[in-house]
């Protein structure tokens, strides 16, 4: 995966007791991972990135897995551009030329250029996380909730 994955691992002593709640505490987990991605789709939407094409917003999804003893969420967005606007960074200087044509074809100011090559100078993108705030709002008071479901 070129993007980026998130983890979301439940505290095995959290997980003894919820398991012997059956159900509760996975289906609060698994309800939860849910949200965590409905929420980092909304921050795509303009809070906290821009849209253009809505693909990162499309690519984010959430699973759920039983690891041995653990049960393990993951967040994340297999776009290779995901991981730098959650966690920011620089893109390094580069030459760009053409790979189908003979040149280059841009817009500067309204008006059409052609050119056979263009420097791309380093650009310095800030983080603007979305998926773990999603995950942190999400499970926001989750052992309580899990522990309370389980005891009701």
């Amino acid at each position: 995966m070129a993007g980026i994955s998130i983890a979301v691992r439940v505290d095995p002593r959290l997980y003894t007791k919820i398991r012997k709640h059956k159900e509760a505490g996975p289906r609060e987990f698994v309800k939860r991972m849910a949200r965590a991605e409905a929420l980092a789709k909304k921050r795509t939407s303009g809070p906290v990135l821009k849209v253009r094409s809505g693909l990162l917003r499309s690519s984010i999804t959430h699973e759920v897995k039983q690891e041995g003893n653990d049960l393990v969420g993951r967040l994340g967005s297999d776009r290779v551009y995901a991981a730098i606007h959650e966690l920011g960074g620089t893109i390094s200087p580069r030459l760009v030329v053409p790979r189908r044509r003979r040149a280059l074809r841009f817009m500067i100011g309204g008006r059409v250029v052609f050119a056979q090559f263009a420097n791309i100078p380093a650009v310095t993108i800030p983080p603007r996380p979305y998926l773990d705030p999603s995950l942190q709002e999400s499970f926001a008071g989750f052992e309580a909730a899990v522990l309370g479901e389980a005891e009701a």
